[in-house]
């Protein structure tokens, strides 16, 4: 297995990350930076060719680790999302916020490339989402791979996440 970091910088913010086993290829999570707007606010995602992730785990709702995954699921329209019903819950209502944020954004401060999606766009998506409960091994759709994920503890519907090659 290999390890990526997509992340732009050594710091917190825009989490990003891409495992890649043989050719299957998962990104776990897609976030944005809360310092940083526009473009410059997501990962580089430039090495995850559009439609070559397998499968995308989002760890929590924390908008570093999910602020992004619009964009990820536009580039990557068939690979299912896999995280906690309270992570989708809380994410869901976090990204719609976002959009109000950067539409706000783009009037007041000239952000052109915002928003990075719109409301309907996050209607459409959940549809991809799947919702996993902790601690009960999965196959990850379209891989040969299994997953757990485990409470994180860190905010409701955190999880880590435990991937193994079968």
């Amino acid at each position: 297995m290999r390890f990526r970091n997509l992340t732009r910088r050594r710091e917190i913010g825009a989490n990003s990350y891409l495992l890649e086993s043989g050719d299957q290829r998962v990104i776990l999570d897609a976030g944005m930076h809360p310092k940083y707007a526009g473009f410059e606010a997501m990962p580089d995602f430039g090495p995850v060719t559009p439609g070559s992730a397998d499968a995308v785990f989002v760890t929590h709702a924390h908008h570093d680790h999910i602020g992004c995954l619009p964009v990820v699921q536009r580039r990557h329209r068939d690979a299912p999302v896999i995280m906690t019903e309270p992570t989708g819950e809380v994410g869901s209502a976090m990204l719609h916020n976002s959009v109000n944020v950067m539409t706000r954004q783009r009037e007041e401060k000239g952000v052109n490339e915002y928003p990075l999606f719109t409301h309907r766009e996050l209607d459409d998506i959940r549809a991809s989402w799947i919702y996993r409960e902790t601690g009960r091994t999965f196959t990850v759709p379209n891989t040969d791979l299994q997953a757990t994920l485990h409470d994180a503890g860190h905010i409701i519907g955190s999880s880590g996440v435990m991937i193994r090659e079968n």
